[in-house]
């Protein structure tokens, strides 16, 4: 898993840069478990041969988001180029809902029902619940992952920002998701953590 570090050479904290490396390895981690979905076989799985239709590589392509450009958004394919994922459509390079829901995975801590929740809404009604259940647990873990690695034991500084976000709940209202940054002894800068707030204050 990539860390979501970033050596800055002026000084300056770019909250944006790094929330969209940290949603472009959410993103890629998602579309290679929905094409596992799609395939119905784990990568190197017997199963695969002579299945009429296999893994092909990656194409990068750039994706527009209100933090600014991903860039090389790493996007599998199959063989047969029947594979199309359910998070954007061909050629889209602007979704709000997405970045946003990422965001809110990583803020809302590790509720599974709430990122399971999520992940329905994402994939609609294109795959089984089975489906859904097993890009679950790859969101889950993923999660789990980043909030359960190991940090540095000192940041010389400590950066706290917020961003305003729709979330569901009663109703859609705007909430603020706190990002924590910490810049080590070495002036690497590392989002340490995100949790969500009412709203943006001291």
């Amino acid at each position: 898993m990539k860390s979501i570090t970033d050596n800055p050479n002026n000084g300056q904290v770019n909250f944006d840069d790094m929330i969209n490396e940290l949603i472009k390895n959410f993103i890629e981690k998602l579309l290679k478990g929905e094409l596992t979905e799609f395939l119905n076989y784990d990568k190197y799985e017997s199963a695969g041969k002579n299945s009429g239709n296999s893994r092909n590589g990656n194409y990068s392509r750039n994706f527009q988001t209100k933090y600014g450009v991903i860039e090389k958004l790493e996007v599998p394919r199959d063989r047969n180029n029947d594979f199309q994922t359910a998070l954007f459509e061909p050629y889209k390079r602007r979704d709000d809902w997405l970045e946003q829901t990422v965001i809110q995975m990583y803020a809302r801590g590790l509720s599974t029902r709430d990122i399971a929740n999520l992940i329905e809404q994402m994939y609609g009604q294109k795959y089984s619940a089975t489906s859904v259940s097993n890009l679950t647990d790859i969101a889950v873990k993923e999660i789990e992952q980043w909030k359960n690695r190991p940090l540095e034991k000192r940041y010389s500084v400590l950066f706290i920002d917020a961003l305003s976000i729709k979330i569901r709940r009663e109703h859609v209202g705007n909430e603020s998701a706190y990002i924590i940054i910490g810049i080590n002894e070495e002036g690497y800068r590392e989002i340490l953590d995100f949790y969500i707030g009412v709203t943006e204050s001291a």
